[in-house]
């Protein structure tokens, strides 16, 4: 279930001195911590949801209030903190950063507070499902942590990034198919997300992204690809990120979303890869039939011929006739080999699929085999 990011942060605005009233900060630095907090959530406040500017002033607050969580958990500051850092994270659709101030208000008992603006913050928590402990989306997060694996800000910076660009490609896709500019968008998507850190590469947002800029560059394996990881994370965590619920849709509406398709694909490569390689070598072949037309393999009775022609336009025949085999060289003039071995001359003629090979007044007919 979605609530409103808009309605949810507007029932906490102005509501900074209230939560904070009474609370007893007993270090200056805290309490210098906290005023700063107060201007930055106000800075938010000012400015209209959805607007790049309220964006930076909502990721600023999480930034500075991250001391926090090294709080002691009696300091009486910590739960306004905590409420609006859920706030912030829950419009930014930071839902990590919503689990782990949700952690830490359940550790402060916080889910049985009377104060009417925690209480709501409580009740939006419940509602994501991230305080259910069996939530696949709340398990990955824990065992992040239990790791020591966090989201650095630079991560979250490419995360935002990301969600940004990954916008942009899927409305220029929607506006505008087989666009030469669209294609472009896309594979500059593609090589964006290629490089993100490991932790931002383990969220549904990289894939997603991959994913619609794989689309927009109608690079079908590459889209493929995306899919089969999208398909390893949980359907809570996809509904948690409108990205991939759009690449999901894009992809189904393709045909690209099958499992096992780039299996499929891939095996379909394969078999094109070869037949390519076979027509390759048999165009080869015939170019160099053309070149070089006594060459080729012939065969007649307890007898067989190998003709090549070297690269400085040498014919070379080896005549294999009861197991032994006979090395002759030569050039060509007029449809005619003049081959010479140690053993004698030869004269070889060919037309067609005929070979004779002559050596005095005997002659051989041979076919070609090859």
């Amino acid at each position: 279930m979605q609530l409103s990011r808009h309605n949810f942060y507007i029932s906490l605005s102005a509501t900074f001195l209230a939560l904070f009233s009474g609370a007893a900060l007993a270090e200056d630095t805290i309490q210098q911590q906290v005023g700063m907090l107060r201007l930055i959530w106000q800075k938010a406040e000012a400015e209209q949801v959805g607007t790049a500017a309220r964006h930076r002033a909502l990721s600023e607050y999480l930034k500075q209030s991250r001391f926090a969580f090294d709080l002691p958990s009696d300091n009486r500051s910590l739960p306004g903190i905590m409420t609006l850092r859920v706030a912030a994270a829950y419009e930014l659709n930071r839902r990590r950063d919503v689990w782990e101030a949700g952690q830490l208000m359940v550790k402060l008992g916080l889910d049985k507070s009377e104060n009417s603006l925690i209480q709501k913050s409580m009740a939006m928590l419940k509602l994501t499902g991230l305080l259910n402990p069996e939530n696949p989306e709340a398990q990955r997060y824990a065992a992040d942590k239990e790791a020591g694996r966090n989201l650095t800000d630079d991560d979250q910076k490419q995360i935002d990034e990301l969600r940004a660009a990954a916008a942009e490609v899927l409305k220029a896709t929607n506006d505008s198919k087989d666009n030469q500019q669209t294609k472009d968008m896309g594979r500059s998507l593609l090589e964006r997300t290629s490089q993100v850190s490991q932790m931002v590469a383990r969220e549904p947002i990289a894939w997603a992204a991959f994913a619609l800029g794989a689309i927009a560059a109608n690079d079908q394996m590459a889209a493929v690809g995306s899919a089969d990881q999208l398909r390893q994370f949980p359907q809570e965590v996809i509904d948690s990120e409108p990205a991939a619920i759009d690449a999901i849709v894009k992809l189904k509406a393709l045909g690209w979303y099958e499992p096992g398709l780039k299996a499929k694909l891939e095996a379909e490569a394969a078999r094109l890869q070869v037949e390519n390689e076979q027509k390759q070598k048999q165009a080869a072949a015939e170019l160099h039939r053309q070149q070089f037309p006594f060459d080729g393999e012939f065969s007649g009775e307890n007898i067989s011929a190998t003709i090549t022609t070297d690269s400085n336009g040498v014919t070379h025949c080896a005549l294999t006739r009861r197991g032994r085999t006979y090395n002759f060289s030569g050039t060509s003039k007029d449809g005619v080999l003049n081959l010479r071995s140690f053993e004698g001359h030869v004269e070889v003629r060919t037309w067609g699929n005929d070979l004779t090979i002559s050596e005095g007044s005997k002659t051989i007919n041979l076919t070609r085999s090859n």
